[in-house]
């Protein structure tokens, strides 16, 4: 399924900052307590293939309605994903305790991803080394390899270390394809994020951030192993 038929070409269009997109791929969203849950069932008629949904924030911030979206999202047979929004000041410890109180027993299609957005005003050396921690640990417990997120102009200026590319990568920049640069120490992005304003039938809100990969269903579910 080309992206044109997914989205159809003024919404592709729009969403990739008038870019003109060949390339065959998954469509997904990214959503939280921000979005009320859609109709999960007719997101997946019009093209949407998987769902990540916002698990848990810091130390304490538990997203209410990630229950709803992970129970509607299954249903509909979407591949779905859970991340956390780090914070490096915080306690890393009580943070890892928090993502996995939420997300034990349920059963995930896709790599669990660390959201790092933000530096909380430390060195960015030592956030890096923080978020670097926090997703060893993900991967001794569950045994399969988490996925950053983070914007493309936030990983250059960090210059992360060439350990990080071991870790699956997902990228957000809100652009043409073709202005996208994957940020060292990695080669590719594995999951890109093109919009915060995107809109297909089914949502209850006015957008949802939208994201592609060109892996294909089963290297997704791989991804991370």
């Amino acid at each position: 399924m080309s992206i044109e038929s997914i989205f159809g070409p003024r919404s592709i269009e729009s969403a990739s900052n008038n870019s003109s997109q060949n390339l065959e791929a998954i469509l997904g969203i990214d959503v939280s307590h921000y979005e009320p849950v859609p109709d999960y069932k007719v997101l997946k008629t019009h093209g949407v293939e998987f769902v990540y949904i916002k698990a848990s924030e810091g130390t304490q911030m538990q997203d209410p309605l990630f229950e709803a979206h992970y129970m509607g999202a299954k249903d509909a047979g979407l591949l779905v994903g859970a991340y956390h929004f780090f914070h490096p000041a915080q306690n890393i410890s009580l943070q890892f305790q928090n993502f996995t109180d939420v997300i034990k027993d349920k059963a995930f299609d896709l790599p669990l991803v660390v959201d790092w957005e933000t530096n909380d005003d430390q060195d960015v050396e030592e956030s890096a080394a923080d978020v670097f921690r926090f997703m060893h640990y993900l991967e001794l417990k569950f045994k399969r390899k988490p996925m950053l997120y983070a914007g493309e102009s936030f990983l250059h200026d960090a210059q992360l270390p060439v350990e990080f590319a071991s870790y699956p990568l997902w990228l957000a920049h809100y652009g043409p394809k073709t202005a996208v640069k994957t940020p060292k120490p990695w080669g590719a992005w594995d999951v890109w994020q093109f919009s915060e304003t995107f809109y297909v039938s089914g949502l209850r809100s006015n957008a949802v951030d939208a994201n592609w990969t060109t892996l294909s269903l089963e290297e997704l579910k791989r991804l991370g192993f």
